[in-house]
């Protein structure tokens, strides 16, 4: 591949300014430790926990980190509305029962009852399908919101069922006493972290296992942003998947936390203690993609990447492109926040499940169509990750209507 393919020029000012300036929005949030003090975040204390963490067995057997002990879920299922064909949207809530690595997280762990609570929405049809999990961005965690970001009605009608969960402390995992505008996941609190990283693996797998139960016979990976770096992980520890898609991922945690030190100012408390970059990412090591070898085909791994991103520049994802050894990399000339030019790339991967013999294609009228499209929170031509900017401010500019109101399922299914 070209370099100038590598780079497109397809670039936008103005839509790398609205990254930008959402980011400086995003970051305080970022550097809020709560309720972990920043003076915490020492040379020493980051020093401690990479020794906790990054132990040598954790690289030679890479799943060690991941291993917990199975409890199989008892999913509630609420229904919240009729599909067409005999299919139903679905909302489905278990007990993540997850155990932290870090035996002093345990405590902290029981300020946040919220997010034991797992929670996903389930687009499925009247018989068993392939499934896609699509991965929320940071921030979101909202099934309006994220249902419109990734378009889930376009792989349901292609012939997916589609699964999109809430990671750890995102929309109403979020715990109820946090400050206002402190973002809980990923955050300058460190152990926090790496515990929601494997907290997200843990309650993906016990997701999919209930799934599987239920008939779901394979599962591809779709991931926007921090949910991208999530699907990579996974893809690292999960056999047999149909396919991973990463939209505009978050490939260096480190990166992200580092890039505009100057409204950061946990990161700066740490930089004076003595804390380095190379330090997080040493810390952050157990659960990078760049330290796991993908299980996935190489032919079924797709790489979106957006030429005026700003908030996971596209030179971030590069060298998870090169150690994925360079699978198909699809162009947008949008950026992170408004991702102009992402319907022609969701059509080239709808071809690419059809002549995968993965999905039979789409099954849309032009009615469909046009309800699909006027349901979600775009105009022509631009498609907003509401995700990034907050669904709180965005429901205020960009009123729809919500499902119907939820009627119970079956109650506990097991």
């Amino acid at each position: 591949m070209t370099q100038s393919r590598l780079f497109p020029q397809q670039t936008s000012m103005p839509l790398a300014l609205l990254d930008t300036t959402v980011w400086k929005m995003l970051l305080p949030a970022m550097s809020r430790s709560w309720p972990t003090p920043p003076s915490y975040n020492t040379r020493g204390y980051v020093e401690f926990l990479t020794r906790g963490y990054n132990r040598p067995g954790f690289f030679s057997h890479p799943e060690s980190f991941f291993e917990l002990p199975f409890r199989a879920p008892k999913v509630e299922v609420t229904k919240v509305r009729d599909l067409p064909g005999g299919g139903e949207v679905v909302d489905l809530c278990f007990e993540s029962n997850y155990e932290p690595f870090f035996s002093e997280y345990s405590d902290h762990a029981s300020l946040y009852p919220e997010n034991q609570q797992v929670r996903a929405r389930w687009y499925r049809s009247s018989e068993p399908r392939k499934t896609m999990i699509a991965l929320h961005g940071l921030g979101s965690g909202h099934y309006h919101y994220d249902s419109a970001t990734f378009d889930a009605m376009r792989w349901w009608e292609a012939g997916l069922d589609v699964v999109l969960p809430i990671l750890p402390h995102h929309g109403s995992r979020r715990a109820a006493g946090a400050p206002k505008g402190a973002m809980l996941f990923p955050s300058s609190d460190l152990v926090r972290t790496n515990e929601s990283f494997r907290q997200a693996v843990w309650d993906i797998r016990n997701l999919i296992f209930w799934l599987e139960q239920h008939f779901v016979p394979s599962f591809g990976l779709m991931g926007l942003s921090l949910g991208g770096y999530v699907s990579a992980l996974l893809a690292s520890l999960l056999d047999g998947l149909e396919f991973v898609w990463l939209l505009c991922p978050a490939v260096s945690i480190s990166h992200v936390m580092w890039m505009d030190k100057q409204r950061n100012l946990t990161l700066q408390i740490a930089e004076r203690s003595g804390v380095t970059r190379d330090q997080l990412d040493a810390l952050f090591a157990v659960h990078s993609p760049l330290w796991r070898k993908c299980r996935v085909p190489p032919g079924r791994r797709h790489i979106i990447l957006a030429g005026s991103d700003r908030i996971t520049p596209a030179q971030q994802a590069l060298p998870l492109w090169d150690h994925w050894d360079r699978p198909d990399l699809h162009w947008i000339p949008g950026s992170h926040v408004a991702q102009v030019g992402r319907d022609r790339v969701y059509d080239d991967l709808e071809r690419w499940l059809k002549d995968a013999g993965i999905a039979p294609g789409s099954q849309r009228t032009r009615f469909s169509s046009l309800v699909r499209y006027f349901s979600m929170p775009s105009v022509p031509g631009l498609q907003i990750n509401v995700g990034e900017l907050g669904a709180q401010t965005v429901s205020r500019l960009i009123r729809r209507s919500e499902p119907p109101k939820a009627t119970k399922g079956k109650g506990l299914v097991g």
